[in-house]
């Protein structure tokens, strides 16, 4: 049994691979032809970015990171060197003392630890009374209120940002 399947299968992809190859030959030409044009010089040669280092900046008084004695990091104030010349001249020619003498100062805190003082007292005096009340619920409520009042003013009072604000303070 002698079939003629094989010689029309070759057939079919004859033509296929006769244009798969032309096509080939076309591509080869095109990237000999691009070769030689640019061996013979007569392309411009390709744009491409180009690094042109500059000066170092001058340092105008600026915050870095760097590290301590112990490694840590620490922030670090590159001052520039001409302004501070500039301001040390500056200072000089208007007359201004070169050391500043140290101002002292003092706090006084009295008036507020008294009155602190004083709220306390009562608040002991009321818990006292509170206790002493026994079945009277009007004289308990009266004597609680007044209890939750002057807990709430400690409670305000008694910390050391009201003490600041409330302080005397004297130069000398």
């Amino acid at each position: 049994m002698i079939t003629n399947i094989g010689p029309a299968v070759h057939m079919d992809t004859q033509p296929a691979s006769l244009a798969h190859l032309k096509k080939q030959e076309q591509v080869q030409q095109a990237v000999q032809e691009e070769k030689e044009s640019t061996a013979s010089g007569s392309s411009l040669p390709p744009n491409v970015d180009e690094y042109i280092p500059g000066e170092e900046p001058v340092s105008t008084g600026l915050y870095r990171q760097g590290t301590d004695e112990n490694g840590n990091p620490k922030i670090i104030f590159d001052a520039p060197d001409e302004g501070e010349k500039a301001v040390d001249e500056g200072e000089k020619a208007a007359g201004a003392p070169e050391k500043e003498e140290a101002q002292k100062c003092t706090v006084n805190t009295d008036k507020v630890d008294a009155e602190i003082k004083k709220l306390k007292k009562e608040k002991a005096s009321i818990e006292k009374q509170l206790a002493k009340a026994g079945n009277d619920p009007i004289q308990q409520r009266k004597l609680y209120r007044e209890l939750q009042q002057i807990e709430g003013e400690l409670k305000m009072k008694d910390n050391d940002s009201y003490r600041k604000q409330h302080a005397e303070y004297t130069q000398g």
